[in-house]
């Protein structure tokens, strides 16, 4: 007979009970200091190369390159072709994940496998165990053909291509060392090459199809290889909460907020994902802090020195670089009076008047193509600036004199 005695949930710390809930164990399961920092890292390896999907203007083309690829392949024997896939599907009133793996030499498919990765898991999860499974059953393949000189894997997850050659830590590191221990068994030639290749999903390329239908079939799989949660699992989870949080949050306050400066121009909810407008000014970040700014009326204007108590501005002077003096009340008057008489932005306001025939700030603040301009509107004439002029970093320190030592020209 044997006796558990539990800690009652009120005795456990607040770390503690979150640990309950998810799962942790007293061993960690990362491990950030895996290799020594003056060694390559293996994502490094020259004889490794990871094709990440291309922009969206150039699909077409790559697309049917891909298509002349896969035919070229079937024609050389010394390369291997392995295509995965990951699905997550609800089978029986829960869901699982599966995982899908299709491996061809030459004309001829050599080996087919679908996993059950777990219920606790997601796609990316899927996706990384095909890989390291199919580098695995590469590496015991190849032994009995050394003729095999290419690996091309093929899969349509970005993330887990990148990952999975990567031993820093992050949710898929435990595959990730494995798929490296057998990669790096297959190069110890040194003319040896593995390729890892995105490809578009559901594009009628045949062995991509296939894996993607043999991962379905992995969710119906009892097997579970991951009997815990995943930290993948875990942090999606997590983000859809989040967003789930703030779409409620922003909902009650646009609802009170409707007439403010901010209000007015805000309709889409918020999300967990940088957008296009964010990655495109990515390396202008003066230009995308004062976006910002004119959309929250923060910054250089005069409700906001007003609202701070602020005495930038005498009262009685004119507040803008045209000459006239804007209320500071109410918040969006001077954002209006930039965008659609100001004498001084005359020149470029046909920029926004592309977009927005009537410079409305709803459009040209809450959607790409009018915060773009609005972004564009801004470089060229420093509108919303301190000075009202076009923005000039400030010129680099120059340290004094040490000892005779001159700065460097």
């Amino acid at each position: 007979m044997t006796t558990t005695l539990r800690i009652p949930p009120t005795r456990l710390s607040p770390l503690e009970r979150i640990a309950s809930l998810s799962g942790a164990t007293s061993s960690p399961s990362l491990n950030p200091l895996l290799e020594p920092p003056w060694e390559r890292s293996f994502a490094q390896e020259p004889r490794v190369t990871t094709i990440l999907p291309p922009e969206k203007s150039k699909r077409e083309n790559y697309e049917a390159s891909l298509g002349g690829l896969f035919g070229a392949l079937r024609d050389q024997e010394d390369s291997l072709v392995i295509s995965t896939d990951g699905s997550r599907r609800k089978v029986g009133g829960a869901r699982r994940t599966g995982a899908g793996l299709v491996i061809r030499h030459g004309h001829q498919v050599i080996s087919e496998s679908k996993f059950g990765v777990g219920r606790r898991t997601n796609v990316y999860d899927g996706e990384s165990l095909a890989l390291m499974a199919g580098m695995r059953y590469a590496h015991q393949y190849c032994l009995g053909h050394p003729n095999i000189k290419q690996i091309y894997f093929f899969s349509d997850s970005s993330s887990a291509l990148t990952n999975i050659t990567r031993t820093n830590p992050h949710p898929s590191q435990t595959f990730s060392l494995t798929f490296i221990k057998y990669a790096k068994a297959f190069l110890l030639s040194q003319h040896h090459h593995i390729t890892l290749q995105w490809v578009p999903g559901h594009r009628s390329f045949e062995d991509n199809e296939r894996a993607d239908w043999l991962a379905h079939k992995g969710c119906r799989n009892t097997q579970e290889i991951l009997t815990r949660s995943s930290l993948s699992y875990h942090a999606e989870r997590h983000s859809r909460l989040v967003q789930s949080l703030w779409r409620h949050d922003w909902q009650k306050w646009q609802k009170k907020n409707q007439t403010s400066a901010f209000g007015a121009i805000t309709f889409h909810l918020p999300t967990t994902k940088p957008g296009k407008v964010f990655k495109i000014l990515e390396n202008q970040r003066e230009i995308f802090g004062r976006l910002t700014q004119i959309r929250t009326m923060h910054g250089y204007n005069p409700h906001f020195f007003h609202r701070f108590n602020i005495h930038q501005f005498d009262p009685d002077e004119s507040n803008c670089i045209c000459g006239h003096t804007i209320p500071p009340n109410p918040a969006r008057r001077f954002r209006d009076h930039i965008f659609h008489i100001c004498e001084e932005y005359r020149e470029h306001r046909h920029i926004l008047s592309e977009v927005s025939r009537d410079h409305d700030p709803s459009f040209l603040l809450d959607t790409t193509k009018g915060l773009l301009a609005t972004a564009k509107f801004l470089k060229l004439t420093g509108a919303f600036t301190a000075s009202g002029t076009p923005y000039e970093p400030p010129p680099a320190l120059k340290l004094p004199q040490i000892f005779g030592l001159e700065d460097p020209p």
